[in-house]
């Protein structure tokens, strides 16, 4: 497998799924993102550049998720999109316009105000975070049978 720094080289016998497969993508965001006008057809050699993917899980300070927490994003300055973690804490596959961009995560207090709790800059691919509260944690109730 050869990689470049935010892509993937083609190699003799490569298609386009099996790359996206390898990389956790889709040959249809591969197609979209390098405006690939037939995706039977890669040559041995081009460049075959991935999206700027983030996936967010935001954890308390025991590491458990933590569900239900609405998120500010917002990418090189600007308003970007307001998310909601899921069960287990994760916001997956927020995509960047560029890998030049930033993204900033901003968690809403019950006061209503926002926090800026992380800066991230895309790398050469998906990439995980782990958000973890110094402060918040998050008590589990159980159900009686």
């Amino acid at each position: 497998m050869t990689q470049a720094a935010t892509g993937y080289v083609v190699r003799k016998g490569d298609t386009l799924a099996t790359i996206a497969r390898d990389h956790g993508t889709t040959a249809e965001a591969l197609v979209r993102y390098n405006h690939i006008k037939d995706p039977n057809r890669i040559t041995i050699g081009q460049l075959v550049k991935f999206e700027p993917t983030i996936s967010l899980q935001v954890l308390d300070r025991l590491y458990q998720p933590i569900p239900d927490m609405k998120l500010s994003l917002y990418v090189s300055g600007r308003h970007f999109s307001d998310v909601i973690t899921c069960a287990e804490g994760w916001v997956k596959d927020v995509v960047l316009p560029s890998f030049s961009d930033v993204l900033q995560v901003f968690v809403h207090k019950p006061s209503g105000e926002r926090k800026r709790v992380a800066q991230i800059k895309p790398s050469g691919g998906a990439k995980e975070v782990q958000l973890v509260s110094p402060k918040v944690k998050v008590t589990a109730t159980s159900a009686k049978a």
